[in-house]
């Protein structure tokens, strides 16, 4: 069953040789309590829910090429609005402001669409974003906003919509080499022990389900489980992780949910709706996406200059930036111009970095005076300190 299982999700998408698609994001994500009252009023503390949610509407295009490992992916933000968690009626929030910047990338070998938009004080910068920097080729609408980019995985199309999805495939994977004996005796002995194969029968097929059982570091037990339909050419349709002290607890602690839905073109089944769950830290800090299909093109022929900056039609003055080379671009005129450092394109002071390598310096040739005067006043070979 395992190996028949894994032969279905493989044959399926080794028949994507190209695959260009548009995806409506909405992003639905608790607000900190901090920021959910106006600056400057009393109120509960961080660990409590606020109980305000932040939904923002993305538009994803992206397109493959597995035979060129080529991806472009262009994010565009549509809406963002606030709303009562438990009513889902709108709030007017003029305090705060939600990232919107426009991001591309191309060409990478990394394939993931989740977001976490940044909700902040209006007119302030969030911590988070200035610790975060993308680390390939990277368009912003301003230069001056750091936007959080996932990053993940391959052009492999099993492994879109973040990194829930892939790692059934590799379950399964490493089930078929564990039970064959690759990884020896105890591996084997251990998988029997913490993992199960169930199939029911129903009007439309065969329905199976993978079920893994584990234990955090805290001691409490993890379920994770993932159903494989037969009206879905047995792909996953669902895939849970329920954690819990003890059995009576798994079905009230959710922790991950994902569940999928297949449209079939070109005789291939392609995610038409892909939602997606996950409780982060507090009972309170739940995050959802949903993902739905707006277009999709299988197979035809893609041009090489599709994966240029030309064909991307970016603003004039878009500031690209490139983390690995430490170089920064502009779009002006119809090409990439290259800046005279980094610092100027993102933050439009070219001598920040000079500044840093003349203190860096400082600083060495400090430590490196205090360790000669240490040297030179250390007492003669053979005698004893204050005597």
């Amino acid at each position: 069953m395992l190996r028949y299982l894994a032969a279905q999700g493989r044959s399926n998408y080794e028949k994507i040789r190209t695959w260009r698609a548009t995806y409506r994001l909405t992003y639905r994500g608790p607000v900190s309590p901090d920021l959910a009252r106006p600056p400057r009023t009393p109120g509960p503390t961080r660990s409590a829910p606020s109980g305000i949610v932040c939904e923002r509407e993305l538009l994803v295009d992206f397109v493959i090429d597995q035979g060129r490992n080529a991806i472009y992916r262009d994010a565009r933000p549509l809406n963002v609005a606030f709303r009562d968690a438990a009513t889902g009626e709108p709030l007017d929030m003029p305090w705060l402001s939600v990232s919107a910047e426009r991001t591309v990338v191309t060409p990478t070998e990394h394939l993931e669409f989740r977001f976490w938009p940044e909700v902040s004080l209006a007119g302030t910068q969030p911590q988070e974003k200035r610790k975060k920097t993308p680390s390939k080729l990277t368009a912003y609408r301003n230069p001056r906003e750091m936007v959080p980019v996932w990053y993940g995985g391959s052009s492999d199309p099993r492994k879109l919509f973040g990194y829930s999805g892939f790692p059934i495939w590799e379950d399964l994977e490493m089930d078929i080499a564990v039970l064959s004996g690759e990884h020896g005796a105890r591996m084997k002995s251990h998988w029997e022990r913490n993992c199960r194969l169930c199939q029911a029968q129903r009007p439309e097929g065969t329905w199976f389900q993978r079920e893994s059982v584990s234990r955090t570091g805290a001691g409490e037990v993890l379920i994770q489980r993932a159903t494989f339909s037969p009206s879905q050419n047995h792909l996953p349709v669902e895939w849970v992780i329920l954690r819990g002290a003890r059995p009576g607890d798994f079905e009230k602690k959710v922790q991950h949910y994902m569940c999928w839905t297949y449209k079939q073109t070109a005789g291939v089944y392609v995610p038409s709706r892909v939602e997606e769950m996950n409780c982060v830290g507090l009972v309170g800090n739940r995050h959802e996406w949903k993902y739905e299909l707006v277009s999709c093109q299988l197979n035809d022929l893609v041009e090489p200059g599709q994966f240029t900056w030309a064909g991307m039609d970016l603003p004039e003055g878009t500031v690209v930036m490139d983390r690995v080379d430490n170089v920064a671009y502009v779009w002006q005129g119809g090409k990439l111009n290259k800046l005279s450092s980094l610092a100027e394109g993102a933050n439009g002071r070219g001598w920040t970095r000079w500044l840093r390598w003349v203190l860096a310096g400082l600083t060495l040739a400090a430590l490196a005076a205090i360790g000669l005067v240490a040297w030179r006043r250390r007492p003669p070979r053979g005698e004893t300190p204050g005597r």
